[in-house]
C-alpha cells in the first residue's frame, strides 16, 4: 500500500514540474519583445519588349481591289528589311465584311487581317510604316509591352523591400536603446490589382525631345517605363 501511494506522489510531483515547465515556456513564448515594421522598394525601368498589333484592310482603287494578299506581300517585306525572325511575326485574326450586300459583286467583300509583331526598339514601327501602303492600314496599337527581365527584378524588389524593412527596425530600436533580434515572421503586403502593363496603349506616355532648329531630323522617343514597387512585413525579435 505504501509502495503505491509513493509512486501516486511521484507522478503528481512529476506533472507539476512539467505543468510549470510548459507554463513558463509559454509565458516566454507570449511576453517576448518584438517590432513589425514594413519595408518597401521601387523602380522604373524601360520596356524591351513591344508587342504591336497591326491591322491591313482591302480597299479599293480606282475600281480595283487592292487584295490582302498584296498588302501581306508589303508587309512581310518591309519586317524582312527590319531583321525581324519569324517567331516574333504572327497572324493574329482574320475577318472581313460585305461593304454593299446589295450586290453580288465578290469584290465588295473587303477582308482585313491583324498580325503580332514583337520589337524592341519603338523607333523601328517608324520605319517599317513608312514602307507600307498607309490605305491599306487599319489600325496600328500596342497590344503590350514588358520586359525580358522583369521576373529578375521583381526578386531583387522583394529582397531589397525586406533588407529595408531591417534597416528601418534597427534604426527605430537603437533610438530606445535596444538591440534587433532575428526575424520571426515575413510576409508580403498586397497592393490590390497591379498595373497591367501588358495591355496598355501607351502611345500617348512617350516622351518626345526633339530641338525646334531641327524638326526634319531624327526624333529621340522613349517608351513608357514600367512601374514596379513592393512592400514586405516584416516581424523582428528585441533582444
Amino acid at each position: 500500500m505504501m509502495k503505491n501511494v509513493k509512486e501516486i506522489l511521484l507522478l503528481v510531483t512529476c506533472l507539476m514540474i512539467w505543468c510549470v515547465s510548459t507554463l513558463n515556456a509559454q509565458d516566454k513564448t507570449t511576453f517576448q519583445k518584438k517590432i513589425s515594421v514594413q519595408g518597401s522598394a521601387e523602380m522604373e525601368v524601360t520596356p524591351d519588349e513591344i508587342y504591336f498589333s497591326i491591322t491591313l484592310k482591302e480597299y479599293e482603287k480606282d475600281r480595283k481591289k487592292i487584295s490582302i494578299t498584296q498588302l501581306e506581300k508589303q508587309l512581310v517585306r518591309a519586317v524582312d528589311k527590319l531583321g525581324i525572325s519569324e517567331e516574333h511575326f504572327q497572324v493574329e485574326n482574320i475577318y472581313g465584311y460585305n461593304w454593299n450586300y446589295r450586290k453580288k459583286k465578290s469584290d465588295n467583300f473587303l477582308a482585313s487581317k491583324s498580325y503580332r509583331l514583337k520589337l524592341a526598339d519603338l523607333n523601328k514601327m517608324n520605319t517599317l510604316l513608312e514602307q507600307l501602303d498607309e490605305k491599306g492600314i487599319q489600325s496600328v496599337n500596342v497590344s503590350e509591352f514588358s520586359h525580358s527581365k522583369i521576373e529578375q527584378y521583381r526578386k531583387e524588389l522583394k529582397l531589397k523591400a525586406l533588407r529595408a524593412a531591417k534597416e528601418k527596425a534597427g534604426f527605430l530600436l537603437s533610438g530606445i536603446g535596444e538591440e534587433l533580434g532575428e526575424v520571426l515572421e515575413v510576409s508580403e503586403v498586397s497592393l490590390g490589382s497591379p498595373v497591367n502593363y501588358k495591355s496598355a496603349r501607351a502611345y500617348s506616355n512617350v516622351a518626345l525631345e526633339y530641338a525646334e532648329s531641327d524638326l526634319a531630323g531624327p526624333v529621340n522617343i522613349d517608351f513608357k517605363t514600367i512601374k514596379l514597387r513592393f512592400v514586405i512585413n516584416a516581424v523582428f525579435s528585441i533582444q
